[in-house]
């Protein structure tokens, strides 16, 4: 079942949701509003609290030129031909501790399929962010520093310029080969479980 109601909590909701009216994005008229299928009914996958939620009409993701864990500017785009998951993460989340290591693992499995962009929300400065990341031994993970909110929108709200609202956290937003928004997942989620390959593979 689809609920039209958006959870913004971090309770999370225990079904399907469905967010009406789209993500209030930042982009053109010509841009694709056309799911990956007529009827957009992918294969459940959920964490502890949360389910995999569709977002209807699907919207184009827009390039963002962000700064990298070594300070140059840093270009994160969909991935042409790939499924890119967009998971927004911060150095005060307990559960990113576990999700940094694991969306690690994913890109290491299955890189010839997906790409994934790993995108802290922290204002504390680069060095910090660097450190947290080592301190975890994370390696072979795209991360990019958004501290303004030019491509997660902070507040959750959905109305600002920020392509994505960080309804909890960690959350990731899956992407597909089209460059489409279609939909995300809070929390900690096992992508290499048989849900989560189910998942991606609805989309490729």
């Amino acid at each position: 079942m689809r609920d039209k109601k958006v959870d913004t909590t971090n309770s999370g909701p225990t079904r399907r949701n469905l967010l009406a009216g789209g993500l209030g994005l930042a982009v053109s008229t010509a841009s694709r509003r056309v799911s990956a299928h007529p009827i957009d009914n992918p294969p459940v996958f959920e964490t502890a609290r949360h389910q995999y939620t569709i977002l209807e009409p699907q919207r184009a993701m827009n390039s963002v030129i962000l700064s990298s864990l070594t300070g140059a500017p840093k270009l994160v785009a969909p991935k042409s031909g790939k499924v890119t998951l967009v998971s927004f993460w911060a150095t005060w989340c307990i559960n990113c501790k576990t999700d940094l290591p694991t969306l690690a693992e994913l890109q290491r499995a299955m890189g010839n399929r997906i790409q994934v962009e790993a995108i802290s929300t922290d204002k504390t400065g680069r060095d910090s962010v660097q450190g947290f990341v080592s301190d975890l031994g994370v390696q072979g993970l795209s991360i990019s520093l958004d501290p303004s909110g030019l491509l997660g929108e902070l507040d959750g709200a959905g109305d600002g310029n920020g392509q994505f609202p960080t309804y909890g956290m960690p959350i990731t937003y899956l992407v597909t080969p089209g460059g489409l928004i279609a939909g995300y997942i809070v929390e900690t989620a096992d992508w290499l479980n048989d849900a989560g390959r189910a998942l991606i593979s609805y989309y490729e």
